[in-house]
């Protein structure tokens, strides 16, 4: 087994007209059979995870600034309980903590309950909606493909049955910021399809009080010839969204009904859909949506090329060859893992977690880094709300960016923490009465108030958190020798961390200086 790490940013493609090697595909014979197991793609901000069901498709779509909050986002949800820190460390020094961290997060509570909130978590990232394809076809389908291609970024199902073939094609766009699905006729097959947005499932159970219907008001959905729209107010906040599809075809006929839309004897078939995250759900965007859509090309070739250029140069910088080129053709996932299971780590096992990992990576860093499932939830109910978790989880998604040479994941990372650093300075001064800033260990990205508040912990005393959220800048740094980027944008940040630690200590008897109350967030340590 041999074994090469390089840089391959100025690999050149066979021909222009190439797009892929089809070295980096990941392929199945079978459709997902959970929401979890679909391919997903993206740009950073849109995305879409493809299920590959042959006849009747699901493809679940997403937005990196979707959230449910639990309070209006025009307030400010921060607890001014600064006042309680010396009666805190007065009970801490007499071994209770326990009673330290009650009085310090029942009076927490009681604040932020005050001003509307009504969960104790932050955000709670979730999908869109799904986009459905409903196939009027005969028989069982046979020849079934699903793949994946890691360096552009398209997700392909291909099946045939008694019809024809169908073969169905979906990538989120670098270049346009949309996601684009076409789905195309082969041996001979017109297509006859039903197209619709509809609401993703799950909504059927409470937590901690919430029912999870109340997260959204009823959604609303409509469809004209070439259109179908959808647009949802959120329940608790004043926010919402709309997502607005332009369906084209080649050939057959186009009519809407409802909320659906029907193409029979099609050659072909493209959507171009885009989602819009509304400070105010109520006003509606669609016209100007609509305007910007039909700017954008009339074919999928058009509007895939630059968008693979971009995404396979980034793809390409970095890889990981174990010499498994040839089994990635031959071996599919089911095979992959069943393999790996009975055999142990193989080549190709590694090949594909870090061409996967690095795919990831590129496709879920927009405006934000990605949170616990990237931006391709399929839920209403993820396992730790599916949310920002800076004590740890954060911070290990985005540590390959530097290191794996992809800096646009990098400043999704830095400008992520600029822009909650008002937020995080209110924490300081309204929770500890200090200076500088103070992170919370789950975070609404775009206000960075702490509100996730425990039992047994509390969360607003964690003076390692603003040290651990901005040592990639640091590391960053480090890696790449940009002294500029040290001086103007890591050293102020350090500077401004000093001044809380210097508000934050005390000096005790000893001559020593005490830097607590202080937590742990995934070690619950007493101190």
């Amino acid at each position: 087994m041999w074994c090469v790490i390089t840089a391959l940013a100025s690999l050149a493609l066979a021909s222009e007209k190439k797009t892929s090697s089809g070295r980096w595909i990941a392929w199945s014979q079978r459709p997902a059979e959970r929401w979890e197991h679909g391919f997903v793609t993206g740009n950073g901000r849109h995305g879409a995870r493809v299920m590959g069901h042959p006849g009747s498709e699901r493809i679940i779509c997403n937005h990196e600034e979707l959230f449910v909050r639990f309070w209006d986002r025009r307030i400010e949800m921060v607890a001014d309980i600064a006042h309680l820190l010396p009666e805190v460390r007065r009970l801490i020094d007499e071994g209770r903590e326990r009673e330290a961290y009650d009085l310090a997060n029942t009076e927490a509570k009681r604040q932020l309950a005050g001003k509307g909130r009504i969960f104790p978590k932050a955000v709670v990232p979730h999908p869109a909606f799904d986009l459905h394809l409903q196939f009027k076809s005969a028989g069982e389908s046979s020849d079934y493909r699903r793949q994946l291609d890691l360096e552009t970024g398209e997700a392909l199902t291909a099946w045939e049955n008694a019809d024809g073939g169908v073969e169905q094609r979906a990538f989120s766009s670098r270049t346009y910021d949309v996601n684009v699905i076409q789905l195309k006729g082969t041996a001979g097959r017109k297509l006859d399809v039903t197209l619709s947005l509809a609401e993703t499932p799950g909504r059927r159970r409470s937590i901690k009080g919430v029912n999870l219907r109340d997260y959204t008001k009823r959604p609303r959905t409509a469809a004209a010839r070439g259109w179908l729209f959808y647009d949802v107010e959120y329940g608790f906040d004043p926010g919402g969204y709309e997502g607005v599809a332009r369906v084209t075809t080649k050939g057959g006929n186009m009519s809407a009904d409802g909320g659906k839309l029907t193409v029979s004897g099609a050659d072909e078939i493209l959507i171009v859909l885009r989602i819009l995250p509304q400070e105010d759900g109520s006003v509606l965007q669609r016209r100007s949506i609509q305007a910007e859509l039909t700017k954008l090309p009339g074919s999928y070739r058009e509007m895939f090329v630059p968008h693979a250029k971009e995404h396979g140069e980034m793809f390409r910088r970095v890889v990981l060859d174990l010499g498994a080129a040839k089994q990635w053709a031959t071996t599919s996932t089911e095979q992959l893992i069943d393999a790996s299971a009975r055999k142990g780590v193989t080549p190709l096992f590694l090949e594909q977690i870090h061409a996967m990992g690095r795919y990831l990576l590129i496709s879920s860093c927009g405006k934000y880094p990605s949170p616990l499932q990237g931006i391709w939830g399929g839920s209403w109910s993820p396992p730790w709300q599916g949310g920002f978790v800076l004590d740890s989880n954060v911070n290990l998604q985005i540590s390959a960016a530097a290191m794996g040479n992809l800096p646009e994941c990098a400043r999704s990372y830095f400008n992520y923490v600029k822009g909650m650093l008002p937020g995080w300075r209110i924490n300081a001064r309204k929770y500890l009465g200090c200076r500088g800033f103070l992170p919370g260990n789950y975070a609404d990205p775009g206000k960075g108030y702490l509100v996730h508040l425990g039992s047994r912990m509390g969360w607003m005393y964690w003076p390692g958190g603003a040290g651990w959220n901005i040592h990639p800048f640091y590391d960053y740094a480090l890696l790449t020798g940009d002294r500029e980027f040290m001086k103007k944008e890591v050293l102020p940040l350090y500077l401004e961390l000093s001044d809380f630690y210097e508000d934050y200590m005390v000096k005790g008897e000893e001559g020593h200086y005490h830097i607590y109350p202080g937590v742990s967030p995934e070690n619950s340590p007493r101190g």
